[in-house]
């Protein structure tokens, strides 16, 4: 995990080992997330409470061999800009 100086949160996986041990499982990407989410301040978890909890129902509903490639954000009600993003560049994640 890395703390950008824009104040953004970022969880990197990277793995050498061919799929499906490359893929990060819903369990594992759920635990990030929680990780990231337990950086946020108080205000700052408050304004992103709505998308937080998107985040992880996405996550969760994902199919059981996966998600392929995908870039979406869950934006705050509030402000636009508030929000989580989750992607995935190469390969698949969320399995189960």
């Amino acid at each position: 995990m890395r703390n950008f100086p824009n104040g953004e949160l970022s969880f990197l996986w990277t793995c050498s080992a061919p799929p499906p041990e490359n893929q990060v499982n819903k369990k594992e990407a759920l635990a990030e997330l929680d990780k990231m989410w337990n950086k946020l301040s108080k205000t700052q978890q408050k304004v992103r409470s709505q998308a937080y909890e998107k985040a992880k129902v996405f996550i969760s509903e994902s199919p059981a061999e996966g998600r392929p490639q995908v870039s979406k954000s869950f934006k705050s009600p509030r402000e636009a800009k508030n929000r989580i993003d989750v992607e995935v560049i190469t390969g698949k994640s969320f399995r189960d």
